[in-house]
């Protein structure tokens, strides 16, 4: 059983704009508030279970706390007529409303021998992007992710080793869902 928590993080970013003609101020100061990065607060609950000595499945849910982020657009504060914010696009974009979600993974391994085991996975991620009906768009869909894998165990040639030498491929796919 494990349980992980993972805090949020962001890189944000501030610019302050001067808007100058030979020496002449012409608007009042820009401030513009960006962020660059965002990584919501995660909760992770997963458990793994083995049977028949050849087989273990794992399970987990995380939940990720997008309801918290702020819009990724820049954000400009000043104190200048509506007519020249449209002239410049210097228009705030609303609240991105984003929701919070739950991410369910599975995993599966099943061992042939001491030597090889073989291993599948499935994910479903929810968008956390409500349907865009406004001016803006952030471009995201459902997403079901699989996996598939093989690993290869084997004595170090010569005994030049002390463990064994361990080789992993895996495959993995993600398939994002129609969005209107």
């Amino acid at each position: 059983m494990a349980a992980v928590y993972r805090g949020r993080d962001s890189a944000e970013l501030t610019i302050d704009v001067k808007f100058t003609y030979s020496g002449e101020q012409l608007v009042p100061d820009v401030n513009t508030y960006l962020i660059n990065f965002y990584k919501p607060n995660e909760v992770l609950l997963g458990a793994s279970y083995t049977f028949c000595d050849t087989w273990i499945v794992g399970l987990d849910v995380t939940w990720l706390d997008y309801s918290k982020m702020k819009t990724p657009m820049p954000i400009y504060v000043f104190d200048v007529p509506a007519v020249i914010r449209e002239i410049l696009s210097m228009i705030n974009a609303p609240p991105p409303d984003f929701h919070d979600i739950f991410v369910p993974r599975i995993g599966v391994e099943y061992t042939i021998n001491e030597h090889v085991a073989v291993r599948s996975g499935y994910f479903y991620k929810p968008s956390p992007v409500p349907d865009q009906t406004g001016s803006n768009n952030y471009a995201d869909a459902n997403r079901h992710g699989i996996s598939a894998g093989v690993g290869v165990s084997f004595p170090a040639p010569w005994g030049l080793l002390e463990k064994p030498i361990n080789i992993d491929a895996v495959f993995q796919a993600q398939l994002l869902e129609h969005r209107y």
